[in-house]
């Protein structure tokens, strides 16, 4: 009886994990960027994409990343606000943990770093957000400004 109970235990446990983020901020979307290896470009506007309907999955089945094509339309950010229109096609890659996944971000205005690949633009989407900020504030704007002209830029923690 006591490993049943043991074993009940190690199964409701797991299902009851969540997956925790660290809050999002737009100076950790900042640091992430700045610190990578591949190239970040920042933009400010909107996205546009089909919507993407995930398939019901077989009990047990844990959701698997995809990709979707869709476009760009706004401006680069700069350290001096924002640069020139840009309006460009984008791959939206959206990755997966355990059962939580990013999304296809809404039409709303979105401040983003993009990843540069030679001439292609990918926006990746995870399932703790990290990447882009939709409708963001004047002072989350502010603030990652500050972060690209060097100022000021610390990532807020738990």
């Amino acid at each position: 009886m006591r490993l049943f109970s043991s074993v009940f235990t190690i199964l409701i446990a797991g299902q009851a994990a969540a997956l925790s983020c660290m809050p999002p901020s737009v100076e950790m979307m900042f640091k992430h960027a700045h610190e990578a290896k591949e190239i970040y470009i920042p933009v400010f506007g909107r996205f546009e994409a089909a919507p993407v309907k995930q398939p019901k999955l077989p009990r047990g089945d844990l959701p698997k990343g995809y990709q979707v094509q869709g476009s760009f339309e706004g401006k680069w950010v700069s350290k001096t606000g924002f640069g020139s229109p840009i309006s460009t096609p984008v791959t939206i890659n959206v990755t997966c943990v355990a059962h939580w996944c990013g999304g296809v971000p809404g039409n709303d205005e979105t401040l983003a770093v993009l990843e540069r690949r030679g001439t292609e633009f990918i926006l990746h989407q995870h399932a703790c957000p990290s990447t882009a900020f939709a409708n963001p504030s004047k002072e989350q704007l502010r603030s990652f400004r500050r972060c690209l002209r060097g100022g000021v830029c610390n990532p807020k923690t738990r």
